[in-house]
């Protein structure tokens, strides 16, 4: 019995011994981990770095059995002064939970989300924000876990920023000014000049308009003005002469009085059509397939014995008979019909007053109102597909589209 009861003691001692030794290591461990040594999730926002207001980290103490914890913070707004560009990018923690609420100078919730992928903040009036982020770092094994809060404020003083597509453009070339910064929002953005422009419409991180270089514009250097509340800048824009082609062709049947008339009455109320966005996205597509070009745009065209002069407002392309026509680019059909002077014809406006023309097709196989893809199938072509594109009623040359060097691309 007092064997028993000496072994007992001994395993009782050995135990107060293991337990004093786990003890002092794990108050050891505590003791000498030092729970400032992390660094602090990286929030920032055009170039400058946040620094936490307020957070509470937990460090792991013997890999996870104890969690040391560290508190504290700036304890104040942190002001990161003013910005003077409209859009400015954003860097949040990728591995982490964040929620960033931005409010605008009106008390207005301009960003509340809980996406980590947000790279980008936009504004659309000047004005003092305040940008909170909470980022939370989960428990995971052996490592250690926290929430950290940040709390900034910044002035925005963004005058608006103009941009023009080129400023020095060939006849039958395409303008695009481009509008971007914050704008006054209780006055309209116009643009004055003696070149036609389209109204502006929006796209993404801004505004714009384009003008149409008609073939026979007059070359000359011509201004440019876009205002805006007080806001207004000039630039100076140079058209250049084209040479175009002289051909000699057959003399062709002559316009009747009312097709003619019809086909003003069908065609011009479209050429004002405007206001909508862009609905392209990438490069135009011609129109058709295996197709030659028999008369490029702008040509001079002498017909008959009497030479009677026209110029070429579009691209007359040689095809095989029935090959498929297809639209040049995504947007609406805002006409299918049949015109006495045209045959079968077909418009698809593509936004931002831009259109493509359809003319002479042997049979149609869209409607008005239709919403089309690039590359649907309008209808089929003779053995001759007239084309053109306008933007308003000034026609320009489609080449620059299906090349991508048209300033129609400047918007994107």
């Amino acid at each position: 019995m007092r064997a028993l009861k000496r072994t007992l003691l001994w395993l009782l001692l050995v135990a107060v011994l293991v337990g004093a030794l786990v003890g002092g290591t794990l108050f050891w461990l505590y003791q000498n981990t030092d729970a400032t040594d992390y660094t602090p999730p990286a929030l920032t926002l055009n170039g400058q770095s946040l620094q936490p207001t307020q957070y509470q980290w937990h460090a792991p103490v013997l890999n996870g059995v104890l969690y040391k914890t560290d508190e504290g913070g700036t304890g104040t707004r942190q002001d990161l002064g003013t910005l003077t560009e409209a859009s400015v990018p954003l860097s949040l923690p990728g591995d982490a939970l964040v929620a960033l609420t931005v409010t605008g100078p009106n008390g207005n919730v301009l960003y509340n989300t809980n996406s980590a992928s947000l790279n980008e903040l936009s504004f659309e009036e000047n004005g003092t924000y305040v940008l909170q982020a909470t980022v939370e770092i989960k428990p995971q094994a052996g490592k250690g876990y926290g929430v950290f809060r940040y709390d900034a404020s910044f002035t925005v003083n963004a005058p608006p920023k103009v941009e023009f597509s080129s400023t020095r453009l060939l006849q039958g070339d395409v303008l695009c000014v481009r509008v971007s910064g914050v704008l006054d929002q209780n006055a309209s953005l116009t643009l004055e000049s003696e070149l036609p422009f389209t109204p502006f419409v929006d796209v993404p991180g801004g505004k714009v308009a384009f003008g149409g270089m008609h073939y026979n514009r007059e070359p000359g250097e011509y201004a440019v003005t876009v205002r805006c509340g007080e806001f207004s800048q000039s630039e100076n824009v140079t058209v250049v002469h084209r040479d175009y082609p002289r051909l000699y062709l057959a003399a062709a049947q002559p316009a009747d009085a009312s097709a003619s008339q019809a086909f003003r009455d069908a065609m011009y109320p479209l050429y004002a059509m405007s206001g909508t966005a862009p609905a392209w996205s990438g490069r135009f597509s011609a129109p058709c397939t295996g197709a030659v070009e028999r008369v490029p745009y702008g040509s001079f065209v002498y017909e008959g014995e009497a030479q009677s002069l026209r110029r070429s407002s579009g691209v007359t392309y040689g095809c095989a008979a029935n090959t498929p026509v297809t639209a040049v680019a995504p947007g609406t059909v805002v006409f299918a019909d049949t015109l006495a002077l045209t045959g079968n014809t077909v418009v698809v406006d593509h936004g931002a007053g831009v259109k493509s023309y359809y003319f002479g097709l042997t049979a149609l196989a869209c409607a008005k109102g239709q919403t089309l893809e690039q590359g649907a199938k309008l209808g089929e072509s003779g053995e001759e597909l007239f084309f053109e594109v306008r933007i308003g009623n000034q026609s320009v040359d489609p080449a620059a589209l299906f090349s991508g060097t048209s300033g129609l691309y400047f918007a994107q």
